[in-house]
């Protein structure tokens, strides 16, 4: 996972990190929500984006529907992330 961070030029902190890690390793239905763009774009990066969520998103299916949320949490700001994960995959990723 950290080899694939570099290879993204993505610096991944260490929390999110383990979780990344995590995700990859089990076997059971998870879903990875973090607000780090960087964790955003290298979820994308690695083709796992199908197991994310935005922030936004986590909320509303647990019954929020407060506005006070901060950009870094709404959902167009999770996508734009995944996007750039995308391209940065076709961008450095190394086919062997």
């Amino acid at each position: 996972m950290q080899r694939e961070a570099k290879e993204a030029r993505l610096v991944i902190d260490p929390g999110e990190a383990a979780s990344i890690a995590y995700l990859i390793q089990t076997e059971k239905e998870i879903t990875f929500c973090s607000c780090d763009q960087a964790a955003i774009k290298l979820i994308s990066y690695m083709e796992l984006d199908q197991k994310a969520i935005s922030l936004e998103k986590a909320l509303r299916s647990a019954g929020y529907h407060g506005k006070n949320l901060y950009p870094r949490h709404l959902e167009k700001t999770f996508k734009a992330a995944v996007k750039e994960g995308k391209t940065l995959r076709i961008q450095f990723k190394k086919l062997v």
